[in-house]
């Protein structure tokens, strides 16, 4: 499929004709050119919006177009409709657009084309100076431009709308941008966490109208009190992968899959770019049950030393002996650096090949030439660094990047973008809280 085209759906069985006279032909002219997939989500609703979706649509047949169901059995909520018509979808890019045409379904192929191959993310914009609202109820525009503005201060000035359903995503963002929202807040949250994650973001402006049909399925309060709670969390470090927990002791590990790894030090955890506030406490049966895997080493390009006066950096889990302060020096790196740790986790570390000439770094070094491009090296070849948001996602510091010369970044071949990684998703019996922890405790 090119294209999916989700559509939430809750009590609208009177939008079903609107559906039928001003969206299917806008689906039958994309169908020329794309492979189309449209998604109903039912979200448990109560008025026969099933059924009917079913009986217009089920039986339709147009070249190119496949039309399929899905169905929540009680109301979970706009986001939770989202997530669930994400997970049925298969094109690379996949539409979201409200059953009510409150942004007109005539457009879709004007928001397509934003989605130019720079682009990740096309969002609709009536707030964008281009764009303009029509009779639209004034309590629905102190939350939605209000809103919209309190994100553009936390998050991209250059991004005037965060509310709005009506999108286009690259299949990558579906799949690796997290949102936890089962409410109207989630769009905003998928926009947002997108944008930090380093994910291309354009606008697209239009007109937002009224709705003509059926009634708005807004909780006021509760959506405004999920703005402000996820408006202050944005002023929080936040990290899109690698969940850290730990029990009632000390132990602090990375969960992923169902298995844990231990961090055997404060100064292997800091290492990693974490930061104390994102230990999530569960409980102890829930972590006894998890598998063990091999505990965390320092993360390569980390320099190191002991009580002495020898220089290590790390590379693939071994340290490696930087032979002198004239070749520390012509590498780039920078003494205030160095993370001092105990002789006996030193000792404890395997040796690797001294570092003895300049002109080439190690695995884990961040580079940069004469240009604003930041590269990470691994496994030989240089990984661009997209953002300033992918570069800050991974706990990276600015006085960590190696200035280089033109002809060394020009002889590491070229590989593959950083990505932000896709979150860790857990379950647990309790619910986890967040603990501020005193690093001197992560000792075990």
């Amino acid at each position: 499929m090119d294209l999916s085209i989700v559509i939430p759906c809750y009590n609208e069985v009177e939008t079903i004709p609107k559906i039928q006279q001003e969206f299917f032909p806008v689906v039958a002219e994309l169908a020329k050119t794309h492979s189309v997939e449209v998604i109903f989500v039912d979200d448990g609703s109560r008025d026969g919006t099933g059924p009917a979706l079913a009986n217009a649509f089920g039986n339709v047949y147009e070249p190119g177009v496949t039309i399929r169901f899905e169905c929540h059995q009680v109301n979970r909520g706009l986001g939770a409709a989202i997530r669930t018509g994400f997970a049925a979808t298969r094109g690379d890019v996949v539409i979201t657009t409200d059953s009510d045409g409150t942004y007109k379904f005539s457009e879709i192929p004007a928001l397509l084309s934003y989605l130019t191959p720079d682009v990740d993310i096309v969002t609709a914009s009536p707030y964008h100076p281009g764009g303009s609202v029509a009779n639209v109820p004034g309590y629905r525009l102190v939350l939605s431009r209000g809103s919209s503005a309190i994100y553009r201060l936390l998050t991209d000035r250059r991004i005037h709308t965060y509310t709005a359903l009506f999108r286009a995503y690259r299949r990558q963002v579906i799949e690796q941008v997290p949102f936890e929202s089962n409410g109207f807040l989630a769009g905003t949250e998928l926009l947002v966490n997108a944008i930090r994650m380093g994910y291309r973001v354009a606008e697209y402006p239009t007109i937002l109208h009224s709705r003509v049909l059926g009634e708005s399925k807004a909780k006021l309060v509760r959506t405004v009190e999920a703005h402000l709670s996820f408006q202050l969390s944005t002023l929080s470090p936040w990290y899109p992968y690698g969940t850290v927990i730990k029990g009632s002791g000390d132990a602090v590990y990375l969960y992923t899959e169902h298995r844990k790894r231990l961090f055997p030090s404060a100064e292997i955890f800091l290492s990693h770019g974490y930061h104390w506030e994102q230990i999530v406490q569960v409980s102890d049966h829930f972590l006894d049950g998890l598998s063990d895997d091999p505990p965390m080493t320092f993360r390569d390009g980390t320099l190191i030393r002991g009580s002495g006066d020898k220089v290590y950096v790390i590379e693939h889990g071994k340290k490696r002996a930087i032979r002198s302060a004239s070749v520390f020096e012509g590498l780039g790196y920078q003494w205030k650096n160095i993370v001092i740790i105990p002789n006996n986790i030193l000792s404890d570390i395997e040796a690797g090949d001294i570092i003895n000439s300049l002109g080439k770094h190690p695995d884990g070094t961040l580079i940069k030439s004469t240009s604003k491009s930041v590269y990470l090296l691994e496994a030989g070849e240089k990984r661009l660094i997209p953002s300033v948001q992918v570069f800050l996602s991974w706990g990276y510091k600015w006085q960590q990047i190696v200035t280089v010369s033109e002809s060394e970044l020009v002889s590491y071949p070229l590989g593959q973008l950083i990505i932000p990684q896709e979150r860790c998703q857990f379950e647990v019996e309790q619910e986890a809280i967040r603990v501020n922890l005193n690093p001197n405790t992560l000792l075990t």
